[in-house]
């Protein structure tokens, strides 16, 4: 199909190689040192699961950088994809009903934020979770992708 639209195929291609170097350039950097104790995040993969998957992946028969680049280029899609819908879908699903608003209101409120996200802070609020959770099982079509 992109054959007939050359501008898109550059682009995917492109896209395929700057993936590609990225992954070259975090297998060569990447030192168990730059591993931060706290969260297991690192400057080159960023999380231990990305970090853990591409040593996952390297080790499939057949699977070259390429093949992993591509691997990437859909987890990336398919997580915005998903991550929009289910952004939309939970403000939905919170501002229809009246009781769940007030609970989620007074759980952020009580949380105190202080002006920045506390990202560790909010997925441990219990009802925002709540709703987060059964808004990807209900909603939110998932593919499992490596």
């Amino acid at each position: 199909m992109l054959a007939h639209y050359p501008q898109g195929r550059f682009a995917l291609d492109r896209s395929n190689t700057n993936r590609e170097a990225m992954a070259c350039d975090s297998t060569v950097m990447f030192s168990p040192s730059d591993i931060d104790v706290d969260d297991g995040a690192d400057p080159w993969w960023d999380s231990t699961w990305m970090r853990e998957r591409h040593k996952f992946l390297k080790g499939v028969d057949g699977f070259g950088i390429d093949t992993v680049a591509s691997l990437d280029f859909g987890l990336l899609w398919g997580a915005n994809v998903n991550a929009s819908l289910a952004a939309v879908w939970i403000i939905i699903e919170v501002f229809k009903d009246r009781g769940l608003l007030a609970r989620v209101r007074g759980e952020l409120e009580e949380s105190k934020f202080q002006g920045s996200v506390d990202i560790p802070n909010l997925v441990s609020l219990p009802v925002l979770q709540s709703v987060y959770v059964e808004t990807l099982r209900v909603r939110v079509e998932a593919v499992a992708i490596l």
